[in-house]
């Protein structure tokens, strides 16, 4: 396992902890980073 750490604008950051309060947001990236590696 691996750590990656992001720099994002403060509204960004805030904004995604609104809308995926409820989601597992370690599941949620990972399965973002798949998908974007899948479409390079």
């Amino acid at each position: 396992m691996a750590t990656l750490t992001v720099a994002v604008p403060d509204e960004l950051a805030e904004e995604c902890k609104r809308l995926f309060a409820n989601v597992d947001q370690d599941a949620l990236v990972t399965t973002l980073l798949v998908d974007l590696l899948g479409r390079v």
